[in-house]
């Protein structure tokens, strides 16, 4: 094992208005870690972009280890054209300035949190060199529906996959999936957020919903759960809010026109959702495919909220009993029906957002997340 570990963990993420669960829960481990005395240096590879998006997010980002490099952004933004040759060059470029920053830095340990296809050059240079790769498997699992549809998604990850000494799992049903690759899987034990900025405080009679307006997030189910029972949400004197943006939002915003009930739901945007979850008492998950390990959600369960979410994926380790209610389909009727039941009895939705809070607070700490990340990174040096 080298006497001195350098670690970079590149951030290639999009926005985090109406998202950004990846970003936020790496850059508060990031922060604790550099906090930290460690045989490890820690080194956040991004652009000012993201910077500037998480200060807006209120994370103060330590700036000592932070890594600009400005072709990051061109991962980020869409390429509009889909020109073969444009894309070779980006990712030409991409590659050159990664490469200059992994021997500037001597990076002994380099940490994907995504798999991009600009990023494969890169990756085969640095297995070449044989710099330690690991990969994080973070947000929707590569084999939900938007993955199998997608040829080149599929062999972009397997790249990766394969390329990879250590594929970090927040799934645990993904080494079911991929068995090929258990030798080298190890599943994250928790996830985690700020407990100081999500708290339970001035509660009102509001229902939250956060999250990207697509497909696999189910806003429409929500809308619709709404509009069945929009009457009884008036009579006892409840809003509703959905925060975020994407593919959807036009399609939603005209459903609340047709509908009648903005009155009652507001549809918008923050950077900073802590000060709307911490007064609301009921938040809805709604995912297709997996809850776990959603910010949104974590942060709403700091924030005293009663959990509605579809029982999907691991969507059980963070939601039970005494904290929420498990959806069993993707029927608005059954939403609505769950909904109805809680707005009239608010103290019902206290107690079941304290558990909640508790439960998080018990099992999904930032110390847990950082001693196992601290710990895989150690692993790998010394045995691959």
């Amino acid at each position: 094992m080298p006497k001195e570990i350098n670690i970079g963990v590149i951030i290639t993420h999009g926005p985090l208005k109406g998202g950004g669960g990846v970003q936020r829960r790496f850059a508060r481990a990031f922060n604790y870690l550099t906090s930290k005395n460690s045989p490890l240096n820690c080194y956040l590879i991004g652009h000012s972009g993201l910077l500037k998006r998480l200060e807006e997010s209120s994370i103060r980002i330590n700036k000592k280890n932070v890594i600009l490099v400005s072709e990051l952004d061109m991962v980020e933004k869409k390429i509009k054209s889909n020109f073969f040759l444009k894309n070779i060059l980006i990712s030409i470029r991409l590659s050159v300035a990664l490469i200059k920053v992994v021997k500037d830095i001597k990076l002994n340990i380099v940490h994907f949190l995504n798999a991009n296809h600009l990023l494969i050059p890169f990756l085969i240079w640095l297995k070449i060199k044989k710099v330690k790769i690991v990969l994080s498997m973070v947000a929707s699992p590569p084999w939900d529906e938007v993955f199998e549809s997608s040829l080149k998604k599929k062999i972009v990850w397997n790249i990766f996959f394969k390329f990879s000494d250590v594929i970090d799992s927040l799934y645990r049903s993904f080494g079911n999936i991929y068995s090929q690759y258990s030798n080298k899987i190890r599943v994250t034990p928790c996830s985690f957020t700020d407990y100081n900025q999500f708290y339970p405080h001035n509660k009102e009679k509001l229902i939250v919903f956060a999250g990207r307006f697509e497909s696999r997030k189910n806003p429409i189910l929500f809308i619709d759960s709404i509009i069945g029972i929009q009457d009884e949400i008036r009579k006892y004197g409840w809003k509703c809010l959905m925060l975020g943006c994407g593919e959807l939002e036009g399609m939603l915003r005209n459903k609340v026109k047709k509908a009648k009930i903005y009155d009652i739901l507001t549809i918008t945007s923050l950077w900073d959702i802590s000060e709307v979850l911490n007064k609301s008492l009921i938040f809805v998950s709604l995912q297709k495919g997996e809850n776990y390990p959603s910010q949104s959600l974590l942060e709403a369960m700091a924030s005293g909220n009663t959990i509605i979410a579809t029982d999907v994926g691991d969507t059980r380790r963070l939601i039970n009993d005494e904290n929420g209610f498990l959806l069993t389909t993707h029927d608005p009727l059954e939403l609505s029906q769950i909904i109805s039941y809680l707005i009239k009895k608010p103290k019902l939705c206290s107690i079941l957002g304290r558990n909640a809070r508790q439960y998080v607070l018990s099992h999904h700490r930032l110390e847990i997340m950082s001693e196992y990340l601290k710990n895989l990174w150690l692993d790998v040096a010394k045995k691959y």
